[in-house]
């Protein structure tokens, strides 16, 4: 399709279809992250082999899914099965040297730009312009808030990517509930979960929320197109579930390894962020067993489960020596977790906090004005970040939701702009 030359710059975007948007945004978003790997050298720094690296070497050379520590400790459940699995194949095909860094480099930049790809569509399937995603999906491509991370975020931009689908199918699955809709809807978002756990509690609150607008005979999926997306989503979990309850001898979610996580977060002491707690000096390097040689041990000696059950208590025994120390910490992270302030460079902050805030707001403002978009927005502002907020901050954790805050605010904006041009005309 031609466009005019003479047309503004919004007609240009108007004119487009999502897939053209998307093209231009994909190609946009690869470049910047292509000339951020090879003109920072990042392809040239060798892998850190941190938990699911390591795990992916144990993966690739004994087909155990496991030794995520310091010294070998057998099986485990310390992450979340998709990453691993795909840096494994990685190693098996390119080695463990710098043609595997530069490969999960690359792999990591096509995930976030498929972030920004996919927005036209998403804003289209939310009933408004898609030039509003197109032009979000700009935003996200050429000024990367978060460039250190996204790239170096193991799985959260793939989760992010598959965040943004789930969307898409729970949208479509509510304006045409079937069989078939429901089945796709929870089974993408059980293989979501596979990436990145944490997926759950938005999945569970827009399930509630569905549930609720039964009950009060509203539109959207019925009882048994509910039952069958939750049914999907169970079953894409099952068979991880199963190799736990074999290996562990215990049914439980995913991952094993809350307990350590919360010890070495409530530990008094400890920063709440994380680029804070120097090695040799913090408390989580002394007691992890990623970086202790003891603790390790403990884990071999022990069992996983048995050493995350007390580390459990150990944490929960923080807590409850000190609970007003507890409440005020959560508070700061709950703040920081959101406003994470950027010191490589400070001045993004001008950028990160206004369009951090404008995005929630127009969370609230989607949830208003668009019940099923809105549902979906909420449920994943809510409950995304509820684990987080008892556990170290890192930008790593945040980051799969970025992209929900960035779209959320050209919404915002864009809103704004047809209730002015609405009253102009009235």
């Amino acid at each position: 399709m031609g466009v005019d030359n003479t047309m503004s710059w919004r007609e240009k975007l108007t004119s487009l279809s999502p897939a053209q948007m998307g093209l231009i945004i994909f190609a946009l978003a690869l470049a910047v992250r292509l000339a951020a790997i090879f003109g920072m050298g990042m392809h040239k720094q060798p892998l850190n082999f941190v938990e699911v690296e390591k795990v992916a070497v144990s993966v690739a050379e004994t087909g155990v899914f496991g030794n995520p520590y310091k010294i070998p400790t057998g099986p485990t459940a310390q992450a979340a099965p998709f990453y691993p699995y795909l840096v494994a194949l990685v190693f098996k095909l390119v080695g463990y040297g710098l043609g595997a860094r530069l490969v999960l480099l690359l792999i990591s930049a096509v995930a976030v730009s498929m972030q920004y790809t996919l927005l036209p569509w998403l804003a289209a399937r939310c009933g408004i312009p898609a030039y509003v995603g197109g032009v979000a999906g700009l935003m996200g491509a050429l000024i990367p808030v978060r460039l250190i991370t996204e790239l170096n975020g193991f799985e959260a931009p793939i989760a992010g990517t598959a965040w943004i689908l789930a969307i898409i199918l729970a949208l479509g699955w509510m304006e045409s509930p079937s069989a078939r809709n429901s089945v796709a809807c929870g089974a993408w978002w059980g293989a979501s979960m596979l990436i990145l756990p944490t997926l759950l509690l938005p999945f569970g609150l827009m399930m509630l929320g569905l549930g609720w607008r039964r009950l009060r005979g509203g539109p959207g999926p019925d009882w048994k197109h509910l039952a069958l997306a939750g049914a999907a989503m169970v079953l894409l979990l099952t068979p991880w579930t199963i190799r736990n309850y074999v290996v562990f001898g215990q049914l439980f979610y995913i991952r094993s390894n809350l307990g350590l996580e919360l010890s070495t977060t409530q530990f008094p002491g400890v920063s709440l962020v994380d680029d804070e707690n120097h090695p040799g000096i913090a408390f989580i390097y002394q007691r992890h067993p990623y970086t202790s040689e003891a603790a390790a041990r403990e884990v071999l000696e022990k069992g996983e489960m048995a050493f995350n059950r007390e580390r459990m208590k150990e944490g929960v025994g923080y807590i409850q020596a000190d609970p007003k120390g507890f409440l005020w910490r959560t508070a700061q992270r709950v703040w920081l977790f959101w406003f994470l302030p950027s010191k490589f460079p400070a001045y993004k902050n001008f950028y990160i906090f206004p369009f951090t805030a404008l995005g929630l707001w127009g969370g609230g403002l989607m949830w208003r004005r668009r019940p099923g978009p809105g549902l979906c927005f909420v449920c994943g502002l809510l409950g995304f970040p509820v684990v987080y907020y008892f556990m170290k901050v890192m930008s790593r954790y945040r980051y799969p939701i970025e992209w929900m805050l960035v779209f959320l605010c050209c919404y915002t904006v864009w809103a704004y702009v047809e209730a002015r041009g609405d009253k102009a005309k009235a």
